[in-house]
């Protein structure tokens, strides 16, 4: 058995789990010896990523190299055995869950894989919606609830991207099907599954970086409004600031932007895009670029409320927000 080109020989681990890995390591080469005869050849410039699963009796090992991570599932959802990239900034060693247990695998440089915690300060309970872009992975939760006063975490992998928002004044019928009368993904459950919020909706947006490369994030009224929130780094290693739209824009939304609730109140403020699907409010055709979509009255309306948001598609230079190796605080009603 050709040991020396196990990636983890000579590894340190706890009492008893070496003859298992030694097992896995000798049902790896009967299983993929072709693989590796062809991997050996191989000459690349650098970088290191790899997952494998070897199933050693009834025992399953996934050891998981530089920034890849498997997670085992079962019916299509996390069962929570899975090797993770936990919060460090240092190198420390990547390990392994097999059976409950952590078997160290080897030294890795430190990746640091962001907290994001949502809270809840208004004064009824909201749904966040979570969904993944750019071919990232769905995150652990997709959707879920969160009470008056509540908080939630999440963890968001390197070079993750996507976005946020809180969907407000949900019910579920008597069948069970869960709809929501701002910020729906219309799923018709909590869950939102990799469908994104109907407008009008406050997003927060992230493209996390990785290896050391700055975090992007913003707050966001380009899809319109639904609820004030903010966005508060800490523990960053850069000069960060918080992305904040702290108003209740719905309290002063012009007339034809309005979206009326079913008890007669204004519970969201429409983009001009949204309102009236032109090409000057929407950027799109002739309108296309920075020069020939400049900020309308409606734009203007909302980046006056909020600054610190996005207000239309080329607003960039005073909402988006940069931050390296932090953790986040998402707060809804701030």
């Amino acid at each position: 058995m050709p040991v020396g080109r196990w990636p983890m020989a000579g590894c340190r681990m706890p009492d008893g789990d070496a003859a298992l890995l030694v097992q896995a390591m000798w049902q790896y080469n009967q299983t993929y010896p072709d693989f590796l005869k062809l991997e050996n050849s191989q000459h690349r410039d650098g970088g290191s990523t790899a997952s494998t699963a070897v199933l050693v009796g009834d025992r399953l090992l996934v050891p998981n190299v530089g920034d890849s991570c498997a997670i085992i599932c079962r019916d299509g959802k996390d069962i929570g055995q899975y090797c993770r990239i936990l919060h460090y900034s240092e190198p420390v060693e990547v390990l392994c869950i097999v059976k409950g247990r952590r078997i160290f695998l080897s030294q890795h440089e430190g990746i640091h894989s962001a907290t994001l915690t949502f809270k809840n300060n208004c004064p009824f309970t909201v749904w966040p919606g979570t969904l993944a872009g750019g071919g990232s992975p769905a995150l652990s939760a997709t959707g879920f609830k969160l009470a008056e006063g509540a908080t939630m975490t999440l963890d968001a992998p390197p070079s993750w991207s996507g976005r946020f928002w809180a969907r407000t004044q949900c019910t579920a019928d008597s069948s069970g099907k869960f709809k929501c009368v701002t910020g729906d993904c219309v799923t018709g459950s909590v869950a939102c599954s990799g469908a994104g919020a109907v407008a009008p909706a406050t997003l927060v947006e992230f493209t996390f970086g990785s290896g050391g490369a700055q975090d992007f994030y913003d707050v966001s009224c380009v899809d319109g409004f639904n609820l004030p929130v903010s966005v508060a780094p800490s523990s960053g290693t850069s000069r960060c600031s918080a992305a904040v739209c702290p108003v209740d824009i719905n309290s002063s939304c012009p007339p034809e932007l309005k979206v009326v609730g079913p008890h007669g109140a204004t519970v969201a403020c429409r983009s001009a895009c949204l309102a009236f699907n032109t090409p000057e409010y929407c950027c799109t055709g002739a309108h296309s670029t920075p020069e020939t979509c400049p900020p309308t009255q409606y734009s203007k309306f909302f980046k006056h409320q909020c600054p610190q948001a996005y207000s239309h598609a080329y607003d960039d230079k005073s909402s988006t927000f940069t931050c390296t190796d932090a953790n986040y605080a998402i707060t809804f009603c701030p």
